[in-house]
């Protein structure tokens, strides 16, 4: 936290997109005592809460928008991105029975009078099924005789859930999105993405007008999921289970181990998921049509 807080004070940013804020009210306040901006606030992961007391109470996670202290905030608006039908989070209660992702946006006025949609969000964590990924699964496959065609299908299939889970967060996400973005001079979304640029998902930001800011600005890889290189998200990380469980498929114990391994590889490889898009919207742009 205080190596956050550093940071920050170094930098002395205009506008921070932040996520996994936990807990949320008291580092956002934090945040804005050391950068001097204003800030909003969504619940993410808050469990069951009424007034920010409930179970699990250790768990009070959100995200967090920081912004030019003179600005004008015209509105805020949070969203569930995914999760079951009935969960809900706020400040005020939090029903929350299992994951659920968020996203949220400010829209604010600079003094200069240029007016800015900024936009946040948090999207699932799983496997992501990449080319590389796929190629593996396929040697370790070909090499194994008498495996069960509909096991192996369905192993394909659920391999594949958390990408769809993904592209139908960021479509629910351009459909909460303000309709009218040619408003706006300036549209900037920044957050955890969960995904690699060689994603569908990737492309089709590209195809919307968006700019990778980071791509812009450097050719370096820029990993920010980089185990090895950072040893306290690797510990915690070993802390939450593999996202599948392999039992279920009946497979030998050989090829079991061989794609938990597989799975590993992909989980730990080194990447970047995190991102900040910006866009010039042009008039009459319609973002969910492009994610369709």
């Amino acid at each position: 936290m205080q190596r956050q807080l550093d940071d920050l004070s170094e930098l002395k940013p205009d506008i921070c997109f932040l996520q996994e804020v936990n807990p949320l009210q008291e580092r956002t306040k934090k945040f804005r005592k050391v950068t001097g901006l204003k800030s909003s606030v969504q619940p993410d992961l808050y469990g069951l809460k009424l007034l920010g007391f409930g179970p699990p109470f250790n768990l009070q996670n959100g995200l967090s928008i920081l912004f030019p202290s003179t600005a004008k905030l015209i509105a805020s608006k949070g969203f569930r991105l995914s999760g079951r039908p009935f969960s809900y989070a706020s400040e005020a209660i939090s029903l929350q029975l299992g994951e659920s992702r968020h996203g949220f946006y400010v829209d604010v006025e600079l003094e200069s009078g240029h007016r800015l949609l900024l936009v946040t969000l948090h999207l699932h964590h799983g496997v992501e099924f990449t080319a590389e990924f796929q190629r593996r699964l396929s040697e370790i496959f070909e090499e194994t005789q008498d495996v069960d065609l509909s096991a192996k299908n369905q192993f394909y299939l659920d391999m594949q859930a958390a990408d769809l889970r993904r592209e139908q967060e960021l479509l629910r996400l351009m459909d909460k999105l303000p309709e009218d973005l040619d408003v706006y001079d300036e549209v900037l979304i920044g957050g955890d993405f969960n995904m690699t640029p060689e994603s569908i998902p990737y492309a089709r930001f590209e195809r919307l007008g968006f700019t990778d800011c980071w791509k812009r600005a450097t050719t370096a890889p820029g990993l920010s999921w980089n185990l090895s290189a950072n040893g306290e998200v690797l510990q915690l990380n070993k802390q939450f289970q593999q996202p599948f469980n392999l039992a279920k498929y009946r497979f030998s114990a050989p090829l079991q181990s061989q794609l938990e391994d597989a799975l590993s590889e992909n989980e730990d490889r080194a990447r970047r998921i995190d991102y900040i898009w910006q866009m010039k919207p042009k008039s009459g742009l319609k973002p969910k049509s492009v994610f369709l």
